[in-house]
């Protein structure tokens, strides 16, 4: 009989000594197996020129069968030669020096088998001539079992035989002489050759699962199993895995024998005869695995016929690209793999790809990674639509897998990749019955047939409620063909007529990958027009127009640019102003267009013109995006410096003040030397590869262009007014960066023109030279920190006025102190010195004591107060201080100086500062300094009666006396004068409540004995009626003070009548109808300090108001969040005392706990009812309203992420109940699981669709 495939003698003759030893080792590692022999038995190396001591392999085992077929002794050891050897050389292939080789002489005296291996055709004397010799060498070494020895020879002719047992090693040689083999036939070593398997292979769990469960499924023979998936998905190179020997062969053998057993099979360019090879090769028994790519469902249930013959010893595994389902127990769907995978096979694969490039390749790719390397090709030859499809083949293949192309279909296919996404069903279904009848030009019921099919083949990706076409390179390559086939007039009908919610934008979204597309860009370019809809501003102010103009942006640039200017370039700030619901789509859109060099100056100043009638007070608002642009890296624009600075120079010369403050403080972003960064956005667009911003080549780039911003910066800084002083701000902002990159000469330049040249005095680059050597002086080369130590002398203040700018009214942070010196010590040591100074020469601080007294005055106060211990002049002072400060809007003046002043001179001159006092409350230019001045010195209960007294005429609110509250204002009084002091301002009504209680808390606070003495003042203030009422509205610190001094009076001595009352309080406050339910959590403290210390008594207060008004249950009410079940106030009471109360409320009381207890308990990862929710239940959970008040319950946590585990977990806790006694709770449980199942479904439908960006 003529075989097939067959390995001749001849065969065997030409294989060299490598070769050789491989096929041996092969061999012995088949017949192991076959045998049941642990393949660990077997030892050998393809290390021929290695000193082996006459072995070259050698097989050896305990158990099992004595023999087999081709191994007749269980100690074995071969010698390969693949040469002609004769016999002479036969009797000195055993013998070194005249002895036996080491492993030769091992073996035979423990009456194993010498075996020679070689490539030469022998008859049966031939064979005897051999043995001879070599029991010839035996004798000569002296050993006595020289006639009894086991001599086996394995010549061409037997080795042939043995080979052709096995499909594998058929292969192996044939393609180690290279004859050639039908169906592209492949040992594994060879498939794995391929280009496309050079990279390391990147798995995740699920691929790592598969490959394990085939790599167990093909151990044994008649195994048959099956990968199907989409073309592009891995199916080939997962196959290729599954089979993958270990790196070191000794290491795992029996890995290694199955692969040995592979031989891959492509039956991509026919199957014809196929079969009947197989067959053949079942008739001749032979073994091996077969992996058959590109086979057919027909042709796969064909040769598993074979496979699974009772004689059959061969094993199957089908590959596929069409996805049908067929009965094998061992199917493998591929899916498309993770994101994690594809992003590790880009990196493997192009290590020169930016991070921005893999990732952008990992999201178009969708888990193909096929598709992946396609994408990353063409990202590297730089093709304009790289996230278009561009092989016919691959596209087929997606498209109809075995099936022909229908021509419907392929119309429905299409219309589905006009969209990002379409609505397919449920509330959603109305959107694909729309594409049906208005664009595809079909039956509804036809177009969903036709859908439904896609789906299941796979390319048709269903979320929930919508579908969408993937992966995205396919949806691209079809949207594109289908625009290239409309006519015109359809377009602007479908991008301009009316759609339901939400479809416009996904229309345009997918639009917007087609700018390669010349249809597209000519169909944006209409509806931009003069005449078109989107070069009208009406139109782009809407929402609905600015978000599709915000996608056609990235279709074409350019006149997309142009319709902006049409629309909005000669519109004033006052109009600007009004582009309100249309803006944040716009400033997208405006920010997408600064990307591009050539639609940059446009849009570069149409976005300044927003930014100048900016009214978005967002990050990344108008002005913000405008800043960004002009910094030297990350600016989110291709546009070079000098195109970028046209537009600022444009600006200045405006004479628009609004515009010249803009591009003034552009100009100091474009001075940032550090911490850069900005949304990723930009320069993403369409279908292109991710773009780069515009980059230095070199640094001296960067250098000129901060010159050019700095010759922007000062001719504007050297002019003395505001808006020189904004252009000086933005030169000393960033002049410890400049420094930092060596910008000295060019630093020093500016500070000469405005400082020697202009004499203009500029502290805030006083302050940031002391802070530059501050923290980089030690990093500076001399001749550096030398320059900078001049800038600080031709910096420093010279007149009064400049010093006091400097070291009084607004100076630089110190960071050297004098030994021993705290931060504090020196902030007064520099105020006391000046002070000092200023009291040898009075006349200079006399001439310019308006300054002292106006705007900013960080250190005044010590000013003023060293002042006072100096000056001897206290009356002159104060009358020229008020004076001025009468003189001054109220809104700029600062009497802080004068503050210090009088506490100094208070103790000295008390009389003087009383006439003071007196003589402001009657001025109503200076009454306002009042409260300031009093907090200044000791005050006493009639200088406390006088404020009074102003706010009770009105000149005050309550609200004004909390600085009596601070820095011990009142601590020298006694606690009978500040407890008077409270009840005058709790006399001033509802507004005065929480001011005294802050005085008195303050007064009281660490100091136990005025507390106790003022126990009654607080117990008074806290239990007024509408207190609670006043912090609703109060700040923090408002109900920082009622819940700690409530809690403090309740913990000091127990006090029922307190407690009532306050229970009273609260209750009475969520009775109102001004509810205050942002209080709750503050109030948890006290609420459990009066359920635990003080049940008894407040118990019947807070249950009779829980059964007669229900917003009083708000009180109670756990904090129910998904990670975790917060016990609630009420866990303050006992289970057996709520189960009691309800028993004696049976009425409301059942429902009422059941609402307000907490329903599970959490531990570890697993939930239980809590024990009081569970004694409910088995109490009254037969009743209905109850029933209906634990679902209520139930429904009511928050949470963050996915609600689905939560839901299954309360789904485990109901199910622990014991329902057996009691079937209406058995119904109401399996009602409830039902109800939580719907929700997990429902739950996991909306999280599939925000996987694809539908909220």
């Amino acid at each position: 009989m003529v075989h097939i495939l067959e390995v001749t003698p001849d065969d065997i003759n030409e294989l060299d000594e490598i070769q050789l030893t491989d096929l041996l080792l092969r061999l012995l590692r088949m017949e192991a197996q076959k045998y049941g022999i642990p393949t660990s038995s077997i030892s050998g190396s393809l290390e021929i020129k290695a000193s082996d001591g006459g072995e070259d392999a050698h097989i050896k085992w305990r158990d099992g069968p004595e023999k087999t077929n081709w191994i007749l002794n269980r100690d074995t050891l071969f010698q390969c030669k693949a040469e002609n050897i004769g016999p002479t050389d036969c009797k000195k292939e055993i013998l070194v020096h005249g002895v036996l080789k080491p492993r030769v002489k091992d073996v035979l005296d423990n009456g194993g088998s010498y075996a020679l291996f070689f490539t030469q055709k022998c008859n049966q004397n031939m064979k005897n001539a051999r043995e001879n010799k070599i029991r010839e060498s035996i004798q000569s070494t002296g050993a006595s079992y020289y006639e009894t020895v086991d001599i086996q020879i394995y010549d061409a002719n037997k080795i042939s035989i043995w080979v052709n047992e096995y499909v594998s090693l058929i292969v192996q040689v044939c393609s180690w002489l290279g004859r050639h083999l039908p169906n592209s036939m492949d040992t594994w070593d060879d498939w794995k050759k391929y280009p496309e398997n050079d990279v390391d292979y990147v798995q995740d769990d699920t691929l790592s699962g598969y490959i394990s469960q085939l790599k167990n499924h093909f151990v044994g023979a008649k195994k048959v199993a099956r990968i199907v998936g989409l073309s592009g998905l891995g199916k080939t190179r997962l196959a290729l895995e599954v089979f993958r020997p270990p790196e070191n062969p000794q290491d795992n053998i029996e890995s290694q024998t199955i692969t040995d057993q592979v031989v891959y099979i492509s039956a991509a360019d026919g199957s014809d005869g196929l079969q009947s090879i197989i067959k053949q090769w079942r008739d001749q028994n032979l073994e091996g695995i077969l992996v058959v790519d590109n086979c057919d469902l027909d042709l796969h249930q064909r040769l598993r016929k074979e496979i699974e013959h009772p004689e059959s010893r061969l094993s199957l595994l089908t590959l596929d690209y069409n996805p049908e389902s067929s009965d094998d127990e061992y199917l493998i769907p591929l899916k498309p793999a993770s994101y994690d995978v594809i992003k590790g096979i880009i990196k493997q694969s192009y290590p020169g790809l930016q991070d921005a490039d893999i990732i952008r390749i990992a999201e178009f790719a969708e888990g193909f990674p096929k598709i992946a390397v396609m994408l990353a090709k063409a990202r590297l030859n730089e093709v304009v639509d790289m996230g278009n499809l561009n092989d016919d083949t691959l596209m087929k293949k997606l498209l109809w897998g075995r099936k022909l192309p229908d021509e419907v279909a392929h119309e429905v296919i299409s219309t589905c990749s006009l969209f990002t996404h379409l609505g397919f069903s449920d509330d959603m279904i109305h959107q694909i019955d729309f594409v049906a009848e208005n664009i595809c030009g079909i039956p509804k019921d036809q177009f969903y047939g036709h859908a439904m099919k896609f789906i299941e083949h796979g390319i048709l990706d269903r979320r929930n409620r919508f579908v969408r076409v993937v992966p995205i390179p396919l949806a691209v390559r079809l949207s594109a063909d289908w625009w290239k086939r409309c006519h015109p007039d359809k377009a602007k009908e479908l991008i301009l007529g009316d759609m339901p919610d939400g479809m416009s934008e996904a229309l345009c979204d997918q639009i917007s990958k087609l700018h390669h597309v010349h249809e597209a860009r000519q169909l944006t370019k209409e509806l931009c027009g003069d005449t078109g809809p989107f070069g009208q501003a009406e139109v782009l102010n809407s929402d609905k127009g600015s978000r599709l103009f915000r996608s056609l942006v990235e279709v074409n640039p350019i006149d997309t640019a142009n319709a902006l200017e049409r629309a909005f370039g000669g519109w004033d700030k006052e109009q600007l102003l009004q582009v309100q619901v249309g803006r944040r789509n716009l400033v997208w859109a405006i920010q997408k267009l600064c990307f591009w060099e050539e639609t940059f100056p446009i849009s570069a100043r149409i976005l300044l013109s927003f930014a100048v009638a900016e009214n978005e007070t967002w990050s990344n608002n108008s002005t913000n995006q405008f800043f960004q642009l002009y910094h030297y890296t990350l600016s989110g624009t291709q546009a070079p410096p000098s195109l970028r600075l046209q537009v600022i120079d444009e600006a200045l010369a405006s004479g628009d003040i609004d515009y010249k403050q803009i591009a003034v403080k552009a100009l100091g972003h474009a001075l940032h030397t550090h911490h850069f960064s900005r949304d990723c956005n930009a320069e993403i667009q369409g279908s292109r590869a991710p773009q780069e911003d515009w980059r230095p080549k070199i640094w001296q780039d960067v250098f000129d262009y901060w010159d050019n911003c700095l010759e922007r910066l000062n001719p504007l800084a050297s002019i003395d007014d505001e808006f020189g002083a904004l252009a000086r701000n933005q030169i000393a902002g960033n002049l410890r960066g400049l420094v930092q990159y060596g910008r000295i000469s060019e630093l020093k330049s500016t500070l000469k023109l405005i400082c020697v040249e202009n004499d203009i005095f500029w502290p805030e680059a006083f302050k940031e030279v002391k802070n530059t050597i501050h923290f980089d002086g030690s990093k500076l080369p001399a001749d550096g920190l030398n320059e900078l130590k001049n800038w600080l002398k031709l910096l420093e203040p010279q007149t009064f006025v400049q010093r006091w700018k400097l070291i009084i009214s607004d100076p630089g942070v110190e960071f050297e102190t004098d030994e021993g010196e705290t931060h504090s010590d020196k902030f007064y040591r520099l105020a006391s010195e000046f002070a000092e100074e200023c009291f040898k020469n009075p006349n200079e601080m006399f001439e310019n004591l308006k300054i002292m007294f106006e705007g900013k005055q960080n250190r005044g106060y010590a000013f003023g107060h060293a002042l006072g211990k100096y000056l001897d002049q206290d009356e002159f002072f104060i009358k020229k201080a008020l004076s001025i400060l009468k003189d001054i809007p109220v809104e700029r003046a600062n009497s802080s100086v004068l503050c210090g002043f009088v506490h100094s001179v208070s103790s000295k001159n008390p009389k003087l500062i009383q006439e003071m006092l007196d003589s402001i409350v009657d001025d109503e230019n200076l009454y306002i300094h009042a409260i300031n001045l009093t907090c200044s010195i000791e005050a006493q209960k009639n200088d406390l009666d006088r404020i009074i007294e102003l706010v009770k005429i009105g000149k005050f609110n309550p609200n004004d006396l909390r600085p009596f509250a601070y820095g011990g204002t009142l601590k020298h009084l006694s606690p009978e004068n500040v407890i008077a002091f409270c009840e005058d301002i709790i006399g001033l009504g509802n507004k005065g409540i929480l001011p005294s209680l802050q005085v008195i808390f303050m007064y009281t606070f660490q100091d136990d004995e005025k507390f106790k003495f003022c126990q009654n003042e607080f117990q008074k203030i806290l239990e007024i009626p509408d207190i609670l009422l006043e912090l609703e509205s109060a700040s923090n610190t408002d109900v920082h003070n009622f819940t700690e001094s409530v809690s403090r009076l309740l913990d000091e001595e127990r006090n029922d009548k307190f407690a009532i009352n306050i229970s009273k309080v609260i209750i009475g406050a969520f009775s109102s109808e001004k509810f205050i339910v942002g209080l709750i959590s503050s109030l948890e403290p006290v609420l459990r300090i009066l359920l635990s210390e003080y049940r008894d008594v407040t118990w019947p207060i807070f249950g009779e108001a829980l059964l007669s008004d229900y917003s009083i249950s708000y009180l109670f009410m756990p904090d129910n969040n998904a990670k975790y079940y917060s016990e609630g106030v009420l866990s303050e009471l006992s289970d057996d005392f709520l189960i009691q109360w309800c028993n004696d409320n049976s009425e409301k009381a059942p429902v009422i706990v059941a609402k307000l207890v907490p329903l599970f308990v959490k531990k570890d990862e697993t939930y239980s009812f809590h024990p009081i929710a569970k004694s409910l239940i088995y109490t009254f959970g037969d009743r209905t309203d109850v029933q209906s008040a634990i679902d209520s319950n139930m429904w009511s946590f928050s949470s963050v992420g996915s609600r689905t585990p939560y839901y299954e977990k309360q789904i485990e806790a109901i199910k622990k109940l014991e329902i057996d006694k009691n079937p209406k709770l058995g119904s109401w449980c399996t009602k409830i699981i039902k109800k939580l199942n719907e929700r997990i479904e429902y739950e996991n439908g909306r999280e599939e669709e925000e996987k694809i960006g539908i909220i």
